[in-house]
């Protein structure tokens, strides 16, 4: 599985959290790690992966203004 794009903070916090904030802050869309998670876990930050032509989000992208994920998803295809 390769890590497209994630966020530095949790979903779940203090502040409110908008789509706007959960798309790709601080992080390049090309960016990839090798992720191994276990079997249930409860993982509270919002990530992209892809797995060959696989894609899956943890959010909505297209709740936002920030079109790189798109353009992402066109170029692959």
């Amino acid at each position: 599985v390769e890590v497209l794009a994630s966020l530095p903070l949790p979903c779940v916090s203090d502040r409110h959290v908008t789509a706007r904030d959960v798309v790709f802050e601080g992080e390049p869309l090309s960016s990839s790690a090798a992720i191994s998670v276990p079997p249930h876990a409860h993982l509270t930050y919002p990530v992209a992966v892809q797995q060959g032509n696989i894609m899956a989000a943890s959010f909505h992208p297209e709740l936002t203004q920030d079109i790189r994920w798109h353009h992402y998803f066109v170029h692959i295809t």
